[in-house]
């Protein structure tokens, strides 16, 4: 019983590792070996490691399509991409970009 325990809560420190960005088959394989309250007291004390990108995160939310979540997270993306290209300014085709150059060079000879 206790051995069905352990396991168990073992395969919870690799779920929580994995959820904090870990690996949570190496989380749970440490927490068979030594404990899985010590690995767990560990694991929480260490930083999370999420997403750098807020754009993942959002694209994470947005798997999840037939819940109200997975409409909220294809709002989100869909805002963060908005402001995404209102920071870029409006796409110019390369020969725009080129000219724009010449024109510049030529203003300063």
């Amino acid at each position: 019983m206790i051995i069905l325990f352990w396991i168990g809560f073992a395969v919870v420190v690799g779920i929580a590792a994995n959820n904090r960005g870990r690996n949570g088959a190496g989380w749970g394989l440490l927490a068979l070996v030594i404990s899985p309250l010590l690995a767990g007291l560990l694991l929480l004390a260490l930083p999370r490691l999420g997403p750098s990108d807020p754009l993942a995160e959002i694209t994470a939310l947005a798997l999840v399509e037939a819940t109200p979540e997975g409409s909220r997270s294809r709002q989100l993306l869909a805002e963060h991409e908005a402001k995404l290209a209102a920071q870029r300014g409006p796409k110019r085709s390369n020969f725009e970009r080129w000219r724009e150059e010449r024109e510049r060079l030529n203003q300063s000879n």
